[in-house]
């Protein structure tokens, strides 16, 4: 009972940072070298009281990556798949909450144009192109949106 006690409390500090998927509260369990029946326990309780919940925790995970810290379709699915969450989860919290990658990226992308004006094309569009693929863009994306940047501030 004082290891429920002691994991209970452990994971629930974890949860205050943010929302968890149920891989990173399990491993985080597993540091407090808990029984895995613990855990287990530990889990179902979490998941009924609605503090776990992988679905949840992926369109979370989708609209924090879409308004705050801005990446595309291929980062954000490589995360969530490095924090446990099923394909499933990630699909439909990208068809759900990701508008689009042009619209994700476009702000981005005219921020960074604006700041490479009067930059030659090679490296304007080498520059623009890195730094949207950083981030996890599409080809296709990055290489509309250098065009773009190109036409608005190309040669400034």
């Amino acid at each position: 009972e004082s290891d429920r006690r002691h994991g209970r409390s452990v994971a629930l500090r974890f949860f205050r940072e943010r929302p968890r998927s149920e891989q990173e509260i399990r491993l985080r369990l597993r540091r407090e070298k808990l029984r895995p029946e613990t855990i287990d326990s530990l889990v179902a309780d979490f998941t009924t009281q609605g503090l776990l919940n992988d679905a949840d925790f992926a369109r979370a995970w989708v609209g924090s990556r879409t308004n705050l810290r801005p990446k595309g379709v291929f980062l954000i699915r490589r995360e969530l798949r490095e924090k446990g969450v099923d394909d499933d989860h990630i699909d439909a919290a990208l068809a759900q909450d990701y508008p689009g990658e042009l619209e994700v990226a476009r702000p981005l992308a005219e921020a960074r144009a604006t700041a490479l004006a009067g930059e030659d094309w090679a490296r304007f569009r080498q520059k623009l192109g890195v730094y949207l693929k950083r981030r996890g863009f599409a080809n296709d994306t990055i290489e509309r949106l250098v065009d773009e940047g190109w036409e608005i501030h190309g040669g400034e």
